[in-house]
């Protein structure tokens, strides 16, 4: 069946192409070495030169799109490691991370001189463990939180003197970005023994508290839940590659420490963004009934849990927020609820109970903008008239809905084009994006995750109806195209495995092979380190 990700795999990806790697990944095969190196490097140059959204689809060949550009140089400290973040170079962000949270931080993102010769912060040197690196971080971390906050500023000592309000939040808000990138870095490297020992030493995790049930004021609630959920995600790894003999115990233990954590919130924003990681993690172990009761209930508040992130924001940002922006996302946010529930009955099977959650979406999406009649004019003017990424995707979602559901109900031709408007809406916003900037929710945004670009998503599924459709050929050439306009966004996880797929089933062996070692190989010249081996498919291991 057909995901709003992937029909075959489930997706992993986001950002930009652009930058030169710095080094291949680790455990990530760089393309295969029995093959003659310059033809090979032909035969990648000539895939990326071929037709796509970035060229004339008639004149193929132009403004090919051969390598990654390189870093700029002047780069250091936290900006550089955010375009390693963009570039997906993860190995390179899990050792430019524990650099910044350790001695060379006071070098990189210009912290104070003396803040990690503090007693309190043990600031580790260089060649240090990584237990004693975060270790240190969790200090430093405690201690920016704390000067934040305006708490225990005795603790700080000449810290505080050198530094202004302004600096410490700027200075808290990179350690989140380093710690919560981190622990991405981890995942997609596959290392989930690595992952949950930081998970565990810096008191993400509730059962492993000095005082239970409780979580230290320092620590934000958005990183307990994504330290959470990397757990959960590891331990289903392990469990399915019989790592690991007690997933299921283990998975039950971290699911009662967030019923548990969530009898502690008061603040709705707080709850909301609880409750979606605690559906996220239901539907991940397929727990639909549980995973629908509690989407239920985030609909009962998401307008009070709105409003409080919206207080929230605006007590940080110092910027008012019309009441009108603040109703079109509570409606968007419900629209989300509702598409989710719905993809969750798809799965169990349940098409009239999707069909008719899909509607209350829709109704939802049309009170929208109640004066205009067609929904064209909706789509204008959520496109253009919201800075909130999932307000703009409100459109596209719903088309989404209804492809996904014309799918379930083998109606191959219609699902293929509301996925085809879909991706002309996805495209349409990007160009409106560029023009200005949009707020991206995410789960550190403190209210919901966001897919924020659905055109993968909208592709893999149109490339899903034109395969089940017998073209085969018109497929691949969907997910090609997808992934010459622009390697580092969309060359992912669902795309390599559903792309290597149908090389499979429309070539023979050894041109399936071939095609999956070009993959292989751009991934590796882009750095791609979210993609492991697996995912190509290949019958060797060389």
């Amino acid at each position: 069946m057909a995901s709003s990700s992937s029909s075959i795999n489930h997706p992993l990806a986001e950002n930009n192409p652009s930058l030169t790697p710095l080094s291949s990944s680790p455990g990530r095969r760089a393309g295969p070495s029995s093959m003659d190196s310059a033809t090979h490097d032909y035969q990648i140059d000539s895939f990326l030169s071929g037709p796509s959204h970035r060229t004339p689809m008639d004149e193929p060949g132009l403004l090919p799109l051969l390598k990654a550009t390189p870093l700029p140089e002047s780069l250091k400290g936290f900006p550089l490691l955010c375009h390693l973040v963009q570039r997906r170079a993860w190995s390179d962000v899990i050792v430019l991370s524990s650099q910044l949270l350790g001695g060379e931080s006071l070098v990189l993102t210009g912290l104070p001189n003396g803040l990690m010769d503090k007693e309190d912060s043990a600031g580790p040197v260089r060649g240090e463990t990584v237990e004693s690196t975060v270790e240190s971080a969790l200090n430093f971390y405690k201690i920016y939180y704390s000067q934040w906050i305006g708490q225990d500023s005795n603790r700080v000592g000449s810290v505080a003197t050198n530094t202004n309000h302004h600096e410490n939040e700027k200075y808290l808000s990179e350690v989140l970005w380093i710690v919560h990138w981190r622990l991405r870095a981890l995942l997609f490297q596959r290392r989930y023994h690595d992952l949950k020992k930081e998970v565990i030493r810096l008191k993400l995790f509730p059962s492993h508290h000095h005082v239970l049930n409780t979580r230290p004021d320092w620590v934000p609630l958005s990183l307990i839940l994504e330290g959470m959920a990397s757990m959960v995600h590891a331990i289903g790894i392990e469990s399915e590659e019989g790592k690991k003999h007690h997933g299921h115990a283990d998975f039950d233990e971290i699911l009662d420490d967030l019923y548990t954590l969530r009898s502690t919130l008061c603040n709705k924003s707080d709850l909301f963004q609880l409750d979606v990681v605690l559906s996220n993690l239901l539907m991940q172990k397929e727990e639909w009934r549980l995973s629908l009761l509690t989407l239920d209930k985030m609909l009962e508040y998401c307008q009070d849990a709105v409003v409080a992130w919206m207080e929230k924001i605006q007590t940080i940002e110092k910027n008012s927020v019309q009441s009108s922006a603040s109703d079109m996302l509570t409606k968007a946010i419900q629209i989300d609820i509702y598409s989710r529930q719905g993809k969750i009955l798809l799965q169990a099977g349940c098409l009239p109970a999707a069909a008719m959650v899909f509607e209350r979406a829709h109704s939802v999406y049309m009170s929208m903008n109640p004066e205009e009649t067609g929904i064209d004019g909706v789509e204008y003017n959520l496109l253009n008239g919201s800075d909130f990424t999932l307000v703009q995707n409100v459109p596209t979602q719903i088309l989404i809905n209804e492809g996904l559901l014309h799918f379930a109900h083998i109606d191959y031709d219609l699902a293929e084009q509301k996925f085809k408007k879909a991706i002309e809406l996805q495209r349409l916003k990007k160009r409106h994006s560029m023009d200005r900037s949009s707020r991206t929710l995410l789960i550190s945004d403190g209210l919901i995750d966001s897919e924020g670009d659905l055109l993968v998503s909208c592709a893999n599924n149109l490339a899903l109806c034109a395969l089940y459709t017998c073209r085969m050929r018109e497929a691949v050439s969907i997910l090609e195209c997808l992934i010459r306009e622009n390697p580092t966004e969309y060359l992912t996880e669902c795309v390599v495995f559903n792309l290597c797929t149908m090389y499979e089933l429309g070539y023979d062996n050894a041109t399936s092979e071939k095609k999956k070692k070009i993959l292989q190989s751009i991934a590796t010249r882009f750095t791609l380190h979210d993609i492991g081996f697996e995912n190509f498919r290949l019958s060797d291991d060389r």
